[in-house]
């Protein structure tokens, strides 16, 4: 699991996920794009993904593959 620091909303955060690297597309198989998969997203040491939107969780997720990937 890896960890990383994140403005979200104007707020600092830190977002505790999964990575699974994308595969390239070939002749015979679509390929896949690259994620990551929120665990655990905390603000001042509380967890708070329980209070997050789906939208809001999503949203977080683009954003660190954007930023770190």
């Amino acid at each position: 699991m890896k960890e990383f620091d994140l403005k979200y909303k104007e707020i600092d955060l830190v977002v505790k996920g999964y990575y699974t690297e994308g595969e390239p597309q070939t002749y015979d198989y679509p390929g896949s794009p690259a994620e990551f998969s929120v665990c655990e997203v905390t603000l001042q040491g509380v967890d708070i993904s329980v209070l997050m939107s789906d939208l809001d969780l999503e949203t977080i997720e683009e954003q660190i593959l954007d930023k770190y990937y």
